[in-house]
């Protein structure tokens, strides 16, 4: 199968297990960029074939997990925030996109400063006190 016939089989799948359209083509192009290892992958590299077994059986597991309601962060094990990627599992939240302008803001605030205190206390993963930092 190629990039694109797998975000195609993606959206199919997902969509039979109740995925609406847009969440269905969503999870499916982050299925599909994960299982290429290329960012936006199925516009990029529609024809690179991803038929090695691994593969193949890596996407039957997303399949299965994503149908499970669990969230692909956590099924991937990672997640980017800030520009770092951070290990991500059940034990913490998912660093949330709109968490970033809380770290612009910090990060604005103070830029001037010669030292800086910062205390992230039990909040998880740590993202917001490394990306800070």
């Amino acid at each position: 199968m190629t990039v694109r016939e797998t975000y195609d089989a993606t959206v199919t799948a997902l969509k039979q297990n109740g995925f609406d359209d847009q969440e269905a083509r969503l999870s499916a192009r982050l299925v599909t960029d994960e299982l290429a290892e290329t960012p936006h992958a199925h516009l990029l590299k529609p024809d690179k074939p991803l038929n090695d077994e691994n593969t193949i059986e890596r996407w039957y597991d997303f399949i299965s997990d994503l149908s499970s309601g669990q969230p692909f962060a956590y099924i991937r094990r990672k997640r980017d925030f800030y520009g770092l990627t951070f290990t991500s599992d059940n034990r913490a939240l998912i660093p949330r996109p709109e968490t970033e302008l809380l770290v612009e803001h910090v990060v604005a605030a103070f830029k001037n400063q010669d030292r800086v205190l910062v205390a992230d206390l039990g909040t998880g993963s740590g993202c917001i006190a490394v990306s800070i930092a």
